[in-house]
């Protein structure tokens, strides 16, 4: 966990998107503590002068599982 109170994830991670086009950038997010949640992410654009981002408030509560499984028994 390295002192990290939250993990981000992003895919694609880096890229070239060609101008006026779209891509669909998937976003995910491990907590590590409980309680009010606070972040700014931040979008670094070569050649652009002022980086992008968004802000995260959320609440964590306790542990949440999830899965997924591909077996079809």
């Amino acid at each position: 966990m390295d002192g990290e109170r939250v993990v981000a994830r992003f895919e694609p991670s880096r890229g070239t998107i060609p101008p006026k086009s779209e891509i669909a950038v998937h976003f995910s997010v491990t907590v590590y503590y409980g309680g009010a949640i606070n972040e700014l992410f931040i979008c670094n654009i070569q050649d652009v002068e002022l980086p992008i981002g968004f802000e995260m408030k959320a609440d964590s509560f306790g542990l949440s599982v999830a899965y997924e499984s591909t077996d079809d028994s």
